[in-house]
């Protein structure tokens, strides 16, 4: 799993670099706030059952996710 996401932070890194895409600028920082959470939920919630409430910020980092591709829709139009 931590592997998956240090891949696709890489990925996607690279990739933003090299086009120089800026409604994905911050697309890398989303993915690792994403695993970041969600990872913190996993190891810790079968001890300590509130930190479930971190779902809540992962979900708030899919919004944002969607935000960025909808910024990006909308500069294609223009």
């Amino acid at each position: 799993f931590a592997l998956l996401g240090a891949g696709m932070i890489w990925l996607f890194s690279q990739k933003v670099k090299k086009t120089g895409d800026e409604p994905f600028r911050f697309l890398p920082l989303a993915i690792f706030l994403s695993f970041f959470f969600y990872a913190i939920v996993v190891v810790f919630v079968s001890f300590y059952p509130w930190t479930g409430i971190f779902m809540v910020p992962k979900t708030a980092v899919y919004v944002w996710i969607v935000l960025m591709g909808l910024n990006a829709f909308r500069t294609l139009e223009k």
